[in-house]
């Protein structure tokens, strides 16, 4: 079951969170964008509010199902980190379905240093999260600087913190873990669709 928040007519936008997040990051977006476009957030499977198992490869399909269920044929895809891999996936699989890619601080896929740009470290992460729990690990990732907000929007920290609370781990508590194989600099070079790399 997916959480899924939409408000707007018009073109279609799909925001699609980052790792350990939720829509409810988007909100914001969705609300300004809602007098001109059809605005859709969900919430990735085992993340937020939605059940399952957290799958990058599901997800795209997710995207698929999403704009069936709105009788949609085309979109804009927003994508956030880990969300940006979806987003990317989503465009080179269903190139004809995709009018536009925003991707906000997309994972470095398809460069010939990716290992070595790895931000996120997922394993101490898991580690920390099967030793000490849940809690010590949202401890830890507070302190990130992904997560460090240069804002003065009301609500804008208690919002964080709020989604935070609610990412149940789930992929960090799997054996093993579902991985799609990186994208390649080929796969890429044949993406041919207006993208904006924030």
């Amino acid at each position: 079951t997916l959480r899924v928040r939409s408000s707007g007519k018009g073109a279609a936008v799909v925001f699609v969170h980052g790792w350990a997040l939720d829509l409810d990051m988007w909100q914001a977006q969705l609300n300004l964008l809602a007098p001109w476009y059809r605005a859709i957030a969900f919430d990735r499977r085992g993340f937020g509010f939605s059940s399952g198992i957290p799958d990058i490869e599901q997800d795209v399909e997710d995207i698929g199902r999403l704009l069936d269920h709105f009788d949609i044929s085309h979109a804009a895809i927003v994508g956030m980190s880990q969300g940006a891999r979806v987003a990317l996936r989503w465009a080179i699989k269903y190139r004809q379905r995709v009018s536009c890619l925003v991707l906000d601080a997309p994972p470095a896929e398809g460069l010939p240093n990716a290992a070595e740009l790895q931000e996120i470290p997922i394993e101490d992460y898991r580690k920390l999260v099967r030793n000490q729990g849940i809690e010590a690990f949202r401890r830890r990732w507070a302190q990130h600087s992904f997560m460090r907000l240069y804002t003065t929007a009301p609500g804008a920290r208690l919002l964080v913190q709020e989604i935070a609370s609610r990412y149940p781990a789930r992929d960090l508590l799997m054996d093993e873990p579902t991985l799609p194989p990186d994208l390649t600099a080929r796969d890429l070079q044949e993406l041919k669709v207006p993208t904006l790399i924030l």
